[in-house]
């Protein structure tokens, strides 16, 4: 969950994991996953790419996740 704050101030994108992965292996000769390649990755790809979709912060879709978790917490006591 991020808060409405962060969207105010940066445009985030949607990176497909799949376009991650094909940059981080062509820029690390290998396939393995670390945060700090991931992250220089999905950078990369952000900056270059701009036809990536827009993400936007939605206050209803928040609220209605709050309350699928707080049922599944919930429901998983009563098991």
């Amino acid at each position: 969950m991020v808060s409405p704050h962060a969207w105010r101030s940066t445009s985030p994108v949607d990176v497909p994991a799949k376009i991650a992965a094909r940059v981080r292996v062509f820029d690390t000769g290998h396939a393995r996953k670390t945060d700090a390649t991931d992250a220089h990755a999905i950078a990369a790809i952000a900056l270059r790419s701009p036809d990536l979709r827009v993400l936007s912060f939605d206050e209803e879709l928040d609220a209605l996740r709050l309350w699928v978790d707080r049922r599944d917490e919930l429901s998983a006591r009563r098991v």
